[in-house]
């Protein structure tokens, strides 16, 4: 082989490498960081604040209704719950990637006595 086609093949092969990178970055789930609610939160509160942050663009879906997050990643929203267990999912998806998943389940005090309790989840 002459250092021609050395050359080359390292830059073909650089430039496979670069490409494969970014199409891994752009089919990756992206992360979520869920600051609230904890997993097995019990409450008397009937409403409770979704607090989290993803990567910039995402799409934010809690309990499968679209939330816009801000520029920075931020997301809130206010949910209204129901008395006993109440099942929340939050999830970010990239425009080209997979879902990324966080459940999360919240105990609603009924007249001051847990209806339920189950442990367990994510």
């Amino acid at each position: 082989m002459t250092i021609g086609r050395i050359a080359t093949l390292l830059i073909i092969a650089a430039i496979v490498g670069y490409v494969g990178v970014h199409i891994t970055n752009l089919v990756a789930p992206p992360p979520i960081e869920l600051a609230s609610p904890s997993q097995g939160l019990t409450t008397s509160n009937k409403s409770i604040e979704i607090q989290g942050k993803t990567l910039p663009g995402a799409t934010v879906k809690i309990n499968g209704s679209p939330f816009p997050a801000l520029k920075d990643g931020r997301f809130h929203h206010l949910l209204v719950l129901s008395h006993g267990v109440n099942t929340i999912v939050v999830s970010a998806k990239k425009r080209y990637s997979k879902s990324t998943v966080i459940e999360r389940q919240i105990f609603i005090l009924e007249g001051g006595k847990i209806s339920q309790i189950i442990t367990g989840g994510i």
